[in-house]
C-alpha cells in the first residue's frame, strides 16, 4: 500500500495520532504518502484499526483550524471537517499552501453548484460561475452526449 522508500501516514482524530505540523514533518526524511480513510470520523477510526497493513503506520490528525466549509450538511462539532477538506489541510501542510488553496477553491466551487442544483443558491452566487451551456434553473439542465 505504502510505496517503497516513502513514509505512510494515515490520517486520523484517534486518540493515538500525533498532531501533523511542520515540526512533525521535519523528522521525516523521505516522500510522504498519506491515507485518509473516507468515511465519518468514527468509521474511518475503526477502518485504520481493522487494516493489518494500517497497524504500523504513525497515525497523524490536523492542528486546530477553522470550521468546515461543507454546507450541504450541519456538523455538531465545528473542529471536523469532511474528508476532502482533512486531505487539503494535510496536503496543504505536506506540500505548501498553494496545493491546499487550489483544492479548497476546487472544493468551495463545488459546494456551491450542489447547493444551485438544490435551489439554495442563485447562480451569480456561485463561485466560478455555471459552466456552459446556460441554464436559468437549476431544473434545467441539458446534457450534450
Amino acid at each position: 500500500m505504502v510505496p517503497p522508500g516513502s513514509q505512510g501516514l494515515v490520517l486520523t482524530a484517534s486518540d493515538d495520532s500525533s498532531e501533523l505540523n511542520q515540526a512533525f514533518l521535519d523528522h521525516i526524511h523521505k516522500p510522504v504518502t498519506l491515507i485518509a480513510l473516507d468515511g465519518n470520523w468514527n468509521q474511518a477510526g475503526a477502518m485504520a484499526k481493522r487494516e493489518p497493513s494500517l497497524s504500523g503506520l504513525p497515525r497523524v490528525h490536523l492542528p486546530a483550524g477553522p470550521g468546515s466549509n461543507f454546507r450541504l450538511r450541519t456538523q455538531t462539532d465545528p473542529t471536523r471537517v469532511s474528508t476532502f477538506e482533512a486531505i487539503a489541510r494535510a496536503l496543504g501542510l505536506i506540500e505548501g499552501d498553494a496545493v491546499q488553496e487550489k483544492l479548497e477553491a476546487f472544493f468551495n466551487i463545488m459546494i456551491e453548484r450542489m447547493l444551485w442544483a438544490r435551489g439554495k443558491l442563485t447562480k451569480e452566487e456561485v463561485a466560478g460561475g455555471i459552466p456552459s451551456p446556460s441554464v436559468t434553473s437549476p431544473h434545467q439542465i441539458t446534457v450534450k452526449i
